[in-house]
């Protein structure tokens, strides 16, 4: 049994909670115990965070012509839940991508779960966009990294396949 299995517990039952604080805190404690188990309760606490600010319209069609920071765009709350799953780094990547593959986890509207990826494998992306040969796309390079990382499991680079797969036929569909 883990060791800091009823913190765990406590904390995302907390995310629950009506006060913002409370659920900021949570996450943030989460974060810190690097608690894996709990991404896909702080992703949904986000999704409840965005559905409130929201509620109106929808956050595709306020993005359209934006300018200023993400953080303002999203809110204080959405960007700390976020970085709480940030701060756990690459063992959160499988319970992002699973999110990323969800139906309706992000609404469809929202990249919340891609700028979690893109923050946790920032140094990673730069290396292979400096690395980038030229043959072929850089989302091809980026497969053939994921595919023949030792230290991935297959579930994970499976689930990252996948994942890039369908951004690659998105941007294809968009060039059309």
């Amino acid at each position: 049994m883990r060791p800091n299995w009823l913190y765990e517990e406590w904390y995302i039952h907390r995310l629950q909670s009506a006060d913002v604080e409370q659920r900021i805190q949570a996450a943030e404690k989460l974060g810190e115990m690097q608690s894996v188990r709990a991404v896909p309760a702080i992703l949904e606490a986000i999704r409840e965070q965005l559905t409130r600010r929201f509620s109106s319209t929808k956050p595709s069609d306020r993005m359209v012509g934006y300018v200023g920071s993400p953080e303002h765009f999203f809110g204080a709350e959405v960007w700390r839940l976020k970085e709480a799953i940030v701060r756990m780094g690459k063992p959160a990547t499988l319970e992002v991508l699973r999110a990323i593959g969800m139906k309706g986890s992000t609404d469809g509207t929202l990249p919340i779960p891609q700028l979690i990826l893109a923050d946790i494998y920032s140094s990673d992306l730069r290396y292979l966009a400096d690395q980038h040969t030229g043959r072929g796309s850089l989302m091809e390079d980026l497969l053939m990294q994921i595919r023949d990382a030792p230290a991935l499991s297959y579930e994970v680079r499976a689930a990252a396949g996948e994942a890039l797969s369908r951004l690659t036929a998105s941007d294809h569909l968009a060039e059309d």
